[in-house]
């Protein structure tokens, strides 16, 4: 079940997964230079302030290798496992 140009559902799937992506690295960023303005190189307390939510966007990540054991991108099973787990 290769995902086509013409597969409208497949294409608006992978938009919101990407745009979700992105919206949850970019809070996580935004999270962590605002810790980091506020206490400067004391790292004790950032897990505390961003665990949960780069928690979820990281097991989110594995849904890379799902995309690509069904067939909806054109990457390598191996390839998305090697970017996700490293």
């Amino acid at each position: 079940m290769a995902a086509t140009k013409s597969n409208g559902v497949v294409e608006s799937y992978l938009v919101a997964y990407n745009a979700a992506s992105f919206v949850g690295w970019g809070y996580v960023l935004v999270q962590t230079v605002l810790y980091l303005l506020d206490h400067g190189t004391d790292l004790s307390g950032l897990f505390d302030r961003i665990g949960y939510p780069l928690i979820c966007v990281q097991t989110g990540a594995v849904l890379e290798v799902v995309h690509s054991l069904v067939g909806l991108v054109r990457s390598g099973v191996l390839t998305a496992l090697m970017q996700v787990y490293s």
